[in-house]
């Protein structure tokens, strides 16, 4: 099977100026986070070969040295906490051991789903929670990784794929106020799935 477009063919064609400014269409959303007027950027040219990820082609892993501490584990997956945020819940699921997505061995596939289905339906069933949102991107690092977050109930325009825009503009809550949710989200998950809590 051939390679319907190369680097260079799809940056040409995605480059090609399009007759309406999708950023207008946009800043008209409800859940969209800016106001004023709006200009999309040109798409930068490729960059070949992409840079390598945090933790890949035998680079040192963060994630393998342990340095973010887990608030849950089961000796073979874990999960800790986001950067701060603004959601009341940003948790992240990853593997103790270093996998990448499309390299998990079965068993450990099939563990992550019933995982990722206990974490959703523990973030949800808190009442200042509207809605869980997952995401993986994996551009950052190349230790498997999944994004939990919560978002606040009742705020309509926190809604959807711009959440994570949402996430990151606001004033962070304050620790304290994401410790006891977590908490809150972790012992109903250990209550689904078991594990162990951070003390």
């Amino acid at each position: 099977m051939t390679q319907m477009m190369t680097p260079d063919e799809y940056f040409k064609f995605a480059s090609q100026p399009n007759d309406e400014d999708p950023a207008t269409e946009f800043a008209e959303w409800p859940t969209f986070p800016f106001a004023g007027p709006l200009t999309t950027k040109a798409l930068t040219a490729p960059e070949m070969p992409e840079p390598p990820r945090r933790g890949e082609n035998g680079e040192e892993c963060t994630d393998c040295e342990g340095k973010a501490s887990s608030l849950w584990q089961n000796g073979r997956w874990r999960i800790h906490q986001l950067n701060p945020t603004l959601m009341p819940v940003g948790l992240m699921l990853q593997p103790v051991d270093h996998y990448d997505a499309g390299e998990l061995p079965d068993e450990l596939a099939a563990e992550l789903g019933v995982l990722m289905n206990h974490l959703t339906a523990a973030i949800e069933a808190q009442e200042f929670v509207g809605r869980a949102h997952v995401n993986r991107w994996g551009d950052g690092g190349a230790h498997l990784h999944f994004w939990f977050m919560g978002r606040p109930i009742g705020q309509l325009q926190m809604r959807g794929s711009l959440g994570i825009l949402w996430a990151d503009l606001g004033q962070a809550l304050p620790q304290r106020v994401l410790d006891s949710n977590h908490r809150l989200v972790l012992m109903n998950f250990v209550a689904r799935a078991g594990g162990e809590m951070a003390a």
